[in-house]
């Protein structure tokens, strides 16, 4: 989840629009926190911590995931279309304006 993370905060600097880097960027918190959580229970599993140790916390943590990620698609799929028609009126705008 960490190497995700990695590989979706890269795909966001690299985009080739600001729509882009700005939904490609929502992703990098969600996997980096899920990622680290999930090295945390490890951590606690190996150590044999009682409570945060236990397979019901990492189906919690995991659980936790699924519905962020829902969300953030969610998300996506309601805003990405309006705010990429958006910037193309305001390129189109800003190739005809005087300068």
């Amino acid at each position: 989840m960490v190497l995700l993370a990695i590989v979706f905060k890269i795909s966001s600097v690299l985009a080739p629009t600001p729509v882009d880097k700005k939904f490609r960027n929502k992703f990098f918190p969600l996997f980096l926190t899920i990622g680290l959580s999930e090295l945390f229970w490890y951590f606690c599993r190996w150590q044999n911590v009682r409570f945060f140790g236990s397979h019901f916390m990492a189906w919690l943590i995991v659980l936790i995931g699924l519905v962020w990620l829902t969300f953030v698609v969610i998300s996506i799929i309601k805003n990405y279309g309006k705010e990429k028609q958006v910037l193309e009126k305001e390129a189109l705008r800003q190739k005809y304006l005087p300068k």
